[in-house]
C-alpha cells in the first residue's frame, strides 16, 4: 500500500506539489457507540452527525482551523500552530458533554487524533506520512478522548496541558510502534 501511495505521488504532476514545513492534522471521528446505539433510526444518526459538524467547525472557526475534507463520520482539518488543534481538540469534547447534559435521548460521542510534523500539499490537501498517522491515532482512540503524537505532545509541553501516555501500538504500514498520549481535557488546567 505504501508503495502505491509512493508511486501515485511520483507520477504526480510537479506542478502540484508544494512543500510547506510543518502541518498539524487533526481527524475527528463520531465512535462506533454512537452508531450502534443510534442504529435503530436513520433520522438520528443524520441528527448526530451534524450536531458533530456544528461542534467541530465552530471549534476549526475559533482555533484559525481548516477544514480539509468530511469523511462521513468525522472531519480531518489542518492547523498552522500545534497548540490550536489541542485547543479546539478539549473545546470539541467539552461542547460534546454541554450538548449531552442538554441532549440525553441524542448523545453524541467524538473521538480525536492529532498529528503533526512536515507534509507537502496538493492543492489545499495535505498528504503523506501526518495525514495518514493522524487517521490511524483516531481509529485507536475511544469514544470521548483526544489521543496524539509524540511529537504533538513534545512540542506542547510546558503550556497547560496534561498529557498521560498510553504506550506503543503496533500501526499498519510503520516498521516500528508509535508511542501514544491522551490528553485529559477534563482536567480544568488544561487550555482551551
Amino acid at each position: 500500500k505504501s508503495l502505491e501511495t509512493a508511486l501515485e505521488n511520483w507520477n504526480l504532476p510537479k506542478s502540484k506539489l508544494q512543500e510547506i514545513g510543518p502541518i498539524t492534522v487533526f481527524s475527528s471521528n463520531m465512535s462506533a457507540s454512537n452508531a450502534t446505539h443510534q442504529a435503530s433510526s436513520d433520522a438520528n444518526a443524520n441528527e448526530l452527525l451534524e450536531v458533530h459538524n456544528q461542534i467541530v467547525r465552530a471549534a476549526l472557526s475559533t482555533k484559525k482551523g481548516r477544514e480539509i475534507k468530511h469523511t462521513g463520520n468525522g472531519i480531518i482539518a489542518s492547523f498552522e500552530r500545534v497548540a490550536d488543534s489541542l485547543d479546539a481538540a478539549i473545546r470539541i469534547q467539552r461542547d460534546t458533554l454541554a450538548h449531552n447534559q442538554k441532549n440525553s435521548n441524542l448523545a453524541l460521542t467524538i473521538k480525536i487524533g492529532i498529528n503533526t510534523g512536515n507534509s507537502r500539499v496538493e492543492g489545499n490537501d495535505p498528504y503523506g506520512s501526518i495525514t495518514q498517522l493522524s487517521a490511524r491515532i483516531v481509529e485507536i482512540a475511544k469514544a470521548g478522548q483526544i489521543f496524539v503524537s509524540e511529537n504533538v505532545r513534545v512540542i506542547c509541553m510546558g503550556q497547560g496541558y496534561n498529557f498521560t501516555s498510553r504506550g506503543n501500538f503496533e500501526i499498519t504500514g510503520y516498521h516500528a510502534s508509535i508511542h501514544l498520549f491522551e490528553v485529559l481535557w477534563r482536567d480544568k488546567n488544561n487550555s482551551g
